[in-house]
Formats: structure tokens, sequence, C-alpha cells
């Protein structure tokens, strides 16, 4: 369980060094996954999430407003595998690395689809949001 909640936080933050750790808890645990791995679901979760690594979905808009609201509930229709869902509200001074340099485009709510911090076009529709998760 610590190295996917450290995989996790990696998603989130950014921060290396939590990657680093969830490896070696990965490593640490290796030798017994491959013995009993009926026994080690979680540790199989956690190297599959190290492995393909997360889909970062990340919405900027006033939570209040019905078009953030529209796309978070579109993200909700959609079963991804190691997601890492951001919402920040639009101007927010600080935020999560991931949702960092992610601007709500023209003042209304955009939606980002990132994978290891590399993210997709802005979109501010729940039906071109569907499409980038596609």
């Amino acid at each position: 369980m610590a190295a996917v909640a450290l995989l996790r936080l990696h998603a989130i933050t950014g921060e290396e060094r939590l990657r680093t750790r969830a490896e070696e808890i990965l490593r640490l645990y290796q030798g017994a996954a491959v013995e009993n791995p009926f026994g080690y679901t979680t540790w199989l979760e956690a190297l599959e999430r190290w492995a393909e690594g997360a889909t970062e979905v990340v919405i900027v808009g006033d939570s209040d407003l019905p078009a953030t609201k529209a796309l978070w509930d579109a993200v909700a229709t959609r079963w991804i595998p190691h997601r890492t869902l951001v919402r920040v509200e639009a101007g927010a001074a600080d935020v999560p690395a991931v949702a960092r340099d992610r601007p709500a485009v023209g003042g209304r709510a955009t939606a980002y689809v990132c994978r290891n911090f590399a993210c997709s076009r802005p979109v501010h529709t729940p039906e071109d949001l569907l499409e980038v998760l596609g």
C-alpha cells in the first residue's frame, strides 16, 4: 500500500524522491510477490502503476460553474486505470505540480489530460474531454 500511495503522491507533486522510495519498496517485496502473487495483489497494482505511469486529469475552473462540473462529471463516466484527478480554482496560486502552468484558457473551465506531466491540448467541453480520454 505504501508504494501505491507514494506513486500517487508522485503523480500529484512530481517529487522524484517519492517515486524512488516506491521503487525501493517494489524491489524489497519482489521475491515474495513472485512466490505468492495472490498474496501481493496491491504490490502488483503498484508495479503496474510504476510501469505504466498515471493518467493525470486536471480541471481548472471555478467549482460553482456548471461548465466545470460538466467536465468533472464527464471524467466520472470513464474508467481510467491509475488516474490522478486534480481540480483547481482558476487563478489559484498554490496548486499541485501537475496543475502548474495549466490555466483556464479564455476564462472558461478547461481540462487537460496528462501522462508523466506532458499534457494534451486544453479542452472546454465534456465531449472534447471524452475524445481526448479515448
